[in-house]
């Protein structure tokens, strides 16, 4: 029987607030105890929007024996910092994307999960849901990928503002352009090799980045990113006997489909849907960690991989955190 989790969420931001009310929905199979915010009013507020039975500081969701897991909604730059106190407190984590600012940030969360013996995934909510499966198993059908693209460009004013623009932990590739490369590790690997050029902001991080990159037995890939210029989001896989085509392949909008294109055919890909929002499946799924406290849909070596290729996008792009050489 699977042992229904207590909630502390840290953060009271947008995307918290549709995790929580997903979480919330879910009825028995989860349930919300502790939020915490800087503004304790803040937090009480949202305690009563959704139904949590304490609210406080960060520190207080932390100290709650009540608290299974937390999910950390926190800017990029506090990841780190409230991950490795969740850890220490005994609580497993879920932890918004991208985990880390790079991967020796990603190493210190890691090795503060293992040492406390608690599961940490890091949160793409599209690799729990059951399309991501899907697609996994039609790979066979294209004989092998060799080509692969994805693409998550949005528009948020010219110029983005706010957290968009923070010199450290913002810009597109750590705000959206994670999605495509994520993407693209979870069908052909950590990639081997990797070019990345982008443009930058006043503020040093980039407004758009193109990469190309190369994976084990040659498969190449391109992924494109930006939060100053709309693009649909769509992603494709090719191989020498077909193409997959996914739309919206990271948020799984309704009615967002995928096809399966060899030769003249074209057919429409289905899959098994229980109806489940896109947060709650996340929650769900932290049930469901290995022993040693990686999820298979989203794996640690997932993350590792990642937190690397965004270092590499970074350093070519000439995008620097403070203290960076």
């Amino acid at each position: 029987m699977t042992v229904s989790l207590r909630w502390g969420v840290l953060g009271t931001g947008h995307i918290a607030n549709r995790f929580s009310g997903q979480v919330a929905a879910l009825g028995g199979r989860a349930r919300l105890q502790s939020v915490g915010a800087r503004d304790p009013a803040r937090a009480r507020e949202f305690a009563v929007l959704h139904g949590f039975a304490r609210a406080g500081s960060y520190e207080d969701v932390l100290a709650d024996p009540q608290v299974d897991a937390v999910y950390v909604s926190l800017l990029n730059r506090d990841h780190a910092r409230w991950c490795i106190a969740a850890a220490r407190a005994g609580k497993h984590i879920l932890c918004e994307k991208p985990a880390a600012l790079h991967a020796g940030e990603l190493d210190a969360m890691l090795a503060a999960a293992r040492g406390s013996g608690v599961r940490f995934v890091e949160a793409f909510a599209y690799r729990f849901h059951p399309r991501w499966r899907a697609l996994l198993r039609l790979l066979p059908e294209i004989g092998g990928p060799t080509v692969a693209h994805g693409a998550f460009c949005f528009h948020a004013g010219s110029p983005p503002k706010g957290r968009l623009l923070d010199a450290v932990g913002g810009g597109a590739l750590m705000d959206v352009g994670c999605y495509p490369l994520s993407w693209l590790i979870g069908l052909l690997g950590a990639p081997t090799r990797l070019a990345c050029t982008a443009r930058l902001a006043g503020t040093g991080v980039d407004l758009a980045a193109a990469v190309g990159l190369e994976f084990a037995g040659g498969s190449v890939a391109q992924a494109l990113c930006a939060c100053d210029t709309a693009t649909p989001q769509r992603a494709w896989i090719a191989g020498p006997q077909g193409v997959i085509e996914v739309d919206e392949p990271f948020r799984n909008r309704p009615g967002a489909g995928m096809r399966l294109l060899r030769g003249d055919e074209v057919r429409e890909i289905t899959w098994n849907d229980d109806g489940l929002e896109l947060y709650a499946r996340e929650a769900l799924a932290m049930a469901g960690c290995d022993a040693d406290g990686s999820h298979p849909a989203m794996s640690w070596a997932d993350s590792r991989a990642l937190a690397g290729a965004i270092d590499a996008c970074r350093s070519q792009a000439g995008v620097r955190w403070p203290g960076e050489s």
